[in-house]
């Protein structure tokens, strides 16, 4: 008989003053993780999702992402950066609302695949648009690395 995955859910604080949001975090072999480190990447893929909207929006710089994030996904966020300004420059209309609303994180989904891999999936909004967050993170050198970063 297949063994059900462990999952749990809690209630975590992405950045002051934005409140709580909910957390869901599946494990596959249970001794992979414990609950406060899979917590912890899920609030940090949560942030990582954030900034990386940010920078898409031209807000932050992908300097703030060179000691977490790998160089391949911050390459690919600075080609989303570029797309999306050219998007905005033919659709002056959502101009103004894409660029000054906050980012707020909403949900996060996260699966411990391995000891050394973990995903999160992390709801993002930009006032009432919707946006979904993929984010890996790898064991590596004896320190969690981001992966692969993507919105859509």
């Amino acid at each position: 008989m297949k063994r059900q995955p462990e999952s749990f859910e809690v209630n975590v604080t992405i950045a002051q003053g934005d409140g709580d949001i909910r957390m869901r975090l599946c494990q596959y072999v249970g001794s992979d993780m414990d609950r406060r480190e899979g917590i912890g990447l899920g609030v940090a893929a949560a942030q990582l999702a954030c900034k990386a909207m940010e920078i898409i929006r031209g807000r932050l710089q992908t300097d703030r992402l060179v000691r977490a994030v790998a160089q391949k996904a911050i390459n690919k966020l600075s080609t989303m950066s570029v797309l999306y300004h050219s998007h905005l420059q033919r659709h002056p209309e959502l101009r103004q609302r894409a660029l000054t609303l906050p980012v707020r994180a909403r949900g996060i989904n996260a699966v411990v695949r391995s000891a050394d891999h973990f995903e999160a999936c992390v709801h993002l909004t930009v006032g009432r648009t919707n946006y979904l967050s993929t984010v890996v993170f790898n064991h590596r050198g004896g320190r969690w690395m981001c992966t692969a970063l993507d919105l859509g």
